[in-house]
């Protein structure tokens, strides 16, 4: 069985958010498409929505517009939304409990930020046991600058799914992505 984990697709990251991330636009018509794709083929669909608590964060705070998930992937009514504080989408949630109860074994991921979200729930899936599969051009990243050297998102995205594919996990384009699900009706 596999869930598709749409991890942080919220509006304070979408223009006129409180933290836009580049091509976010883009990325969220991406994962819309893949959503339904996921729900054509009847694949487990698992929302994260990160909140930050009160005081916490300049965004995605609590009882905010922008911490709400975009509309591009709304949440239907049969679709779990698993709200968490922390980068890692297991720690401190349900997620694992409730990927164990539906008896899934694969993850797909998609959503914002490829340095932070993406990273940690990707590594601690991994750990769980979980098959992990990332979808290259569906995550957001932002510019990071460390001791003088800038990398752009690409660079970012770069870094960190190279290194996440040396661990196993699948790096694909949503056209792969997409092409495969629908065709295998997913991996177990």
């Amino acid at each position: 069985m596999t869930a598709l984990l749409l991890i942080d697709i919220q509006n304070d990251y979408f223009p006129n958010g409180k933290f836009p991330l580049p091509e976010m636009i883009e990325i969220g018509l991406r994962c819309q498409n893949i959503l339904n794709a996921a729900r054509k083929n009847d694949l487990s669909v698992v929302h994260i929505q990160h909140i930050f608590p009160k005081g916490m964060g300049d965004f995605l705070c609590a009882g905010t517009q922008g911490s709400h998930i975009h509309e591009c992937v709304a949440p239907l009514s049969n679709e779990i939304i698993i709200t968490k504080e922390f980068p890692n989408s297991f720690h401190k949630t349900t997620l694992n409990k409730h990927l164990l109860k539906l008896g899934c074994k694969h993850v797909i991921l998609v959503g914002a930020m490829t340095q932070m979200c993406i990273d940690a729930t990707a590594r601690a899936a991994l750990d769980l046991g979980y098959q992990v599969t990332i979808c290259d051009d569906a995550i957001a990243a932002q510019r990071v600058t460390l001791q003088g050297i800038n990398l752009d998102t690409a660079q970012v995205n770069a870094a960190f799914l190279s290194a996440l594919s040396m661990a196993q996990a699948r790096v694909v384009p949503s056209t792969q992505l997409l092409h495969t699900e629908s065709t295998s009706n997913a991996p177990s």
